[in-house]
């Protein structure tokens, strides 16, 4: 249904963000569930002798040494210190699995909180929303992906169990003791078999979760194109811009005209005009350039502001081309520059 859409497109990184803000990442339970499943068999196979060392210890406490005759008050505190103790025994398998849980989930999207899922939205009330999730492959999915987890681990536990028959048969046979032993170890082999199974389907079920994810995020061209002139901004606008930014530099630059020293002229169609203060300046200036309708506007200002004009194409063309408007001249035109200074110094009378 993407595709005919149109939605053929990668999604962009800022898509991809926009949704993770969203909390829509590429997330699979089934991995989570299997090291959850992992942490607590070998959890509880390390720490199942804490826990009956402390049953058997309540219980000969509760058979043997419980007062006979206690007042509500005293029953109320046994009661009380029995659910702490039991509390405290308890805490550390439901501590340690709620630290594999959120490593399971960092491990997958980083460390990420997002709220927008708890967000009040009146399109989680539009039934034709949910009517439409009928229609879609992952329900379904997610079903299939159900039946066969629960298929598999029934299989290996039935294979696991018939092949140790005759060893759960002779067990009658056996002491208790010994009989607790075997039954532990066939529990055991179940356990971390169905583990090893479980982490398969949930490296599985990653790899189809980043599939799918990536599927429901596509852009169609329109989108990314949208997107690009966000970023960079609208053609049209950005030339407008443009434009006027050029428009503010041409009324600087005629502004400029009348502190000029010389312009510099080619006579076709480039000027430059050239200013120099040896107090402020340690080398003369470009305070203005223009070709062809802007040039003439040049000349004609420089002869409203009795500022001289000098035709050299060769040094007109070349602090055209080198220099843009309050650069300073490059050293290797220093010698012509001064020269056309010095001419137009003694011409005005400032030498």
């Amino acid at each position: 249904m993407l595709d005919n859409e149109g939605r053929t497109e990668k999604a962009t990184p800022k898509r991809r963000d926009e949704a993770r803000k969203k909390g829509q990442v590429a997330r699979s339970m089934e991995i989570t569930t299997a090291f959850i499943f992992i942490a607590a068999i070998f959890l509880l196979r390390w720490y199942v002798g804490i826990l009956w060392e402390n049953i058997r210890e309540y219980t000969y406490y509760s058979w043997h040494k419980f007062p006979s005759d206690i007042t509500i008050s005293e029953l109320y505190n046994i009661c009380t210190n029995y659910m702490v103790k039991l509390g405290n025994m308890v805490a550390p398998v439901f501590i340690t699995l709620f630290i594999v849980a959120l490593a399971a989930a960092v491990m997958q999207v980083g460390f990420h909180v997002s709220l927008y899922a708890i967000k009040p939205s009146l399109k989680k009330l539009n039934p034709i929303t949910g009517f439409k999730r009928f229609f879609s492959l992952q329900p379904y999915v997610q079903l299939l992906q159900s039946l066969l987890k629960l298929t598999i681990l029934s299989i290996l536990a039935y294979w696991i169990l018939s092949r140790n028959y005759p060893l759960i048969l002779s067990t009658i046979n056996m002491e208790i003791g010994t009989t607790g032993g075997v039954l532990g170890a066939i529990v055991w082999e179940i356990c971390w078999k169905m583990a090893l199974a479980l982490l398969l389907l949930g490296i599985i079920d990653v790899a189809w979760q980043k599939y799918n994810f990536a599927k429901s995020i596509r852009m169609t061209k329109q989108e990314i194109k949208d997107e690009t002139k966000n970023a960079e901004g609208d053609p049209l606008i950005k030339s407008q811009i443009r434009r006027k930014q050029i428009q503010m530099a041409r009324k600087r630059m005629i502004q400029a005209i009348p502190n000029a020293d010389v312009i510099i002229a080619n006579p076709t169609h480039l000027v430059v005009a050239v200013q120099y203060d040896a107090i402020k300046m340690a080398a003369p200036h470009v305070i203005a350039k223009g070709a062809g309708l802007l040039a003439q506007k040049i000349k004609e200002l420089a002869k409203e502001y009795n500022v001289p004009v000098v035709e050299n194409p060769p040094l007109a063309q070349s602090l055209y081309r080198l220099c843009e408007v309050d650069d300073e001249i490059p050293t290797e035109l220093y010698a012509a520059v001064s020269e056309v200074l010095v001419y137009v110094y003694r011409l005005t009378g400032k030498i």
